[in-house]
C-alpha cells in the first residue's frame, strides 16, 4: 500500500477535508473532525493519505515505542468534487483580481 504525504485543511463544522493530491485539490469527509484535528495536532510525522483504502494515516508519540503509534482515519469521498477554498500566493480567490478588496 503506498501513502502520499498530505497537509490537509479541515473544516470542524462539515467535516469536510481538503488536500492537494496529485496537484489537484480533492475533498474528503470525516465524521470525527474534532478527534483527527486532535491527532493531528500531536502527530510527529507528517499526514499520509492511502488512495487505495481512503485512509489518512498520522503517526503520534507514544509510550514505550520508538516509533509511535499509526492512527488511521477512515475518509469518504464528499459528493462536491469543487475545493471550498483555493490558496493563492497573496491569500484571494481566483475570482478577485488585485485591486479588489478582500470578502469576508
Amino acid at each position: 500500500m503506498s501513502t502520499l504525504r498530505v497537509l490537509p485543511i479541515i473544516d470542524l463544522n462539515t467535516g469536510r477535508l481538503q488536500f492537494r493530491l496529485h496537484g489537484q485539490w480533492v475533498v474528503y469527509y470525516t465524521d470525527r473532525p474534532r478527534e483527527l484535528l486532535r491527532v493531528l495536532a500531536r502527530s510527529t510525522a507528517p499526514a499520509s493519505f492511502a488512495p487505495e483504502t481512503n485512509r489518512l494515516v498520522l503517526t503520534v508519540a507514544g509510550r514505550r515505542t520508538s516509533h509511535g503509534s499509526l492512527v488511521a482515519f477512515s475518509l469518504a469521498k464528499f459528493p462536491d468534487p469543487f475545493a471550498l477554498s483555493t490558496l493563492d500566493g497573496d491569500g484571494r480567490t481566483p475570482d478577485q483580481s488585485a485591486d479588489a478588496p478582500y470578502r469576508v
